[in-house]
């Protein structure tokens, strides 16, 4: 599969957009739902998003479905189940007008995913049968796809039988196809059913055969599962020695590969199988260590297990007081952990009942546009679709932009929060201080000669001004954050240019090298009216734009000026700058070539677009290799309240 995503790689770089758009398009979907076998789910999403943008815009469904496809199963594999679904059913929608058979039944079978994960399991095996019924005969990868998924669904339900059936089916689908990671993950599945009706010695033959397999292609976490399943069984036969080995072994690839999460799994499986052989120190040193990771990555569903196995080990110790600290952190995080689960099957429920609706409304809708369609003018058509392509691809950069902001934020908030936790804990340590210097006193006089007492009223007072630093810091981060995507505001409101850049650099700045400067230059100018989120989009791509145009050192000049008919806004950086023949067509939507991935090149696309929709105008001036200037001239007939057409 990393074979053939190469070569789809290669045609993609070699092919030219503009003499085959499907064929570009077509290639952008297939790499991407080849991935989503390696697990890159946001190279996955990248090439939805580029596939999903150049299609609308040539008007082309099935390349549209098939980046929602690509999509849904993304969100649906990072627990986004909200996005995933109506991402999901539209695409189904598409191939089903387009009596696209293959991309049905794929479309059908990520639906099916999202609601076995719902706990919709009656309507995710309809969809999935239907999905298995509509690929017999014609794709053999999505029977076996399919096979398996509908296996999982029927081991859900406690249905071994049919479950069983089921894998072994997906089983000699990926045999005959060698394709040998599906094949190995239809072993696990046929062992996980053997395993459930009692029949141990046939699944250890599957398991067996898995691991083999995974170790012959290099799957580590594949392997690692596989140790651990087959250490859970010799645990269970009174093989302890070799399930000791073999937990072991699970555990040292998992730390090897910083599959943090898997291994807490594997480190409570030790602590437990050493609590059983006696080796006490063993099982501490693993119990605490599962426990340190967990806190660590916020896993409460392992934490508190974690502080069970302690617990138990405390009181074999005769440590009472720590088995109930122990023991009331299992009770409290499990109550969490059962509440957050409550709390997340009722809202899976709500998404359940607010997509059957809009599948309704999607249907009626349908409908109604078969009806006119043959009334309406192709003219009034095309419009209609151009305007929406351009709302498409304005949100959807506005989605990038934001996106690309959040690796920044986090750093940026994560400085001050850690001072504010260091500060909460010295607090802590000085409140018990000054309370034991109260009941220790034995009047008013020692208290206050009591030189603990001082200390630690004077390091409360330090620790406030060190959480109060914090806290603004956060405030102004966030305060800048909302005022660049107006969330409290209409879409049409007023903006102060000056003051809209200056909450730019501050979300930028962290993504900026430090070896670019940012020199600003703003004069007085009027307040505008406008689409505020989408200006604040304009201009930070082009400050992103100007940033990545500098190789080394550099500088970028944003300077704000007007007259009696605009207000210009202007971003000169010293970078490579533009070759005459590319400025023609800079504004163009085109195929970005900045490295080895082929991608959709929108942003100064978008950027003219949105500046155009308020009656202005963006102007480039550049020398190659000396830098560019982008001049955004907006008119000053948005001084006044009133929308623009």
């Amino acid at each position: 599969m990393e074979d053939e995503a190469a070569t789809i790689e290669e045609k993609l770089r070699e092919l030219q957009l503009e003499e085959d758009a499907t064929a570009f398009i077509d290639l952008l979907n297939r790499l991407g739902w080849d991935l989503r076998v390696g697990e890159d789910w946001g190279r996955v999403l990248e090439l939805a998003r580029d596939a999903g943008q150049l299609a609308r815009s040539r008007g082309y469904q099935c390349g549209v479905a098939g980046s929602l496809r690509n999509a849904a199963f993304a969100h649906y594999m990072l627990s986004d189940l909200e996005t995933a679904f109506p991402e999901a059913y539209e695409a189904l929608r598409l191939y089903q007008e387009a009596s696209d058979t293959q991309g049905e039944a794929q479309s059908r079978a990520v639906v099916a995913f999202v609601h076995w994960t719902l706990g919709n399991f009656e309507v995710a095996l309809r969809e999935s049968v239907q999905a298995l019924e509509m690929a017999e005969g014609r794709d053999q990868w999505s029977v076996g796809a399919c096979c398996l998924l509908i296996g999982g669904i029927h081991q859900s339900l406690r249905d071994h039988d049919q479950a069983a059936r089921y894998h072994k089916r997906s089983l000699e689908v990926f045999s005959q196809l060698d394709d040998p990671l599906l094949r190995a993950r239809s072993l696990i599945g046929v062992a996980a059913t053997l395993q459930a009706k009692g029949e141990t010695e046939e699944a250890l033959n599957y398991l067996h055969q898995g691991l083999e397999i995974f170790q012959r292609i290099g799957s580590r976490s594949g392997e690692s599962r596989v140790l651990s399943d087959l250490g859970t069984i010799f645990e269970q036969q009174g093989r302890d020695a070799e399930a000791l080995e073999l937990h072991l072994r699970s555990l040292q690839i998992r730390e090897h590969d910083n599959s943090r999460s898997a291994a807490i799994t594997s480190l409570l499986n030790l602590g437990r199988l050493y609590l059983k052989l006696g080796q006490r120190q063993e099982a501490f040193d693993s119990a605490r260590k599962a426990l340190a990771i967990a806190d660590e990555i916020g896993a409460k569903p392992k934490a508190f297990p974690a502080h069970q196995l302690l617990s138990q080990l405390y009181e074999h110790e005769g440590d009472l007081a720590r088995a109930l600290f122990h023991e009331r952190a299992f009770q409290r995080i499990r109550e969490e952990v059962f509440n957050e689960e409550a709390s997340a099957k009722l809202r899976n429920f709500q998404i359940s009942v607010e997509t059957e609706r809009s599948q309704k409304e999607a249907e009626i809708h349908r409908l109604r546009s078969a009806e006119l369609k043959a009334k309406n003018e192709e003219l009034a058509r095309l419009i209609e679709e151009l305007r929406a392509t351009q709302a498409q691809l304005v949100q959807t950069e506005k989605i990038a932009a934001l996106g690309s902001l959040v690796a920044a934020i986090v750093h940026e908030i994560n400085s001050p929060l850690g001072a504010i936790r260091s500060t909460s804990d010295v607090s802590e340590l000085c409140t018990a201080r000054i309370r034991q210097a109260i009941q220790t006193a034995s009047s008013l006089d020692e208290l206050k000669a009591s030189r603990s007492f001082a200390t630690a009223l004077e390091t409360l007072g330090e620790n406030q001004q060190v959480s109060a630093a914090g806290v603004q810091r956060i405030g102004n981060i966030l305060q800048s954050l909302k005022s660049f995507a107006q969330l409290d505001r209409a879409e049409y409101h007023e903006i102060d240019v000056n003051r809209a850049l200056e909450d730019i650099l501050v979300l930028a700045r962290p993504q900026l090298r430090q070896d670019v400067r940012i020199a600003k230059d703003f004069g007085p100018v009027p307040t505008l009216f406008g689409y505020v989120a989408e200006l604040n989009q304009v201009f930070m791509n082009l400050l992103q734009n100007a940033a990545q145009a500098i190789d080394g050192t550099g500088t970028i000049t944003i300077s704000t000026f007007a007259d009696e008919i605009s207000v210009r806004i202007r971003f000169d950086d010293t970078g490579h700058g533009i070759s005459p023949e590319r400025l023609p067509r800079l504004f163009d939507p085109g195929i970005s070539t900045k490295d080895t991935r082929a991608k959709a090149a929108m942003s100064l696309f978008t950027c003219f677009n949105i500046v155009q929709k308020h009656g202005g105008m963006i102007h480039v001036e550049s020398v190659l290799g000396e830098g560019a200037s982008f001049t955004v001239e907006l008119p000053r007939t948005l001084e006044r309240p009133a929308p623009v057409a």
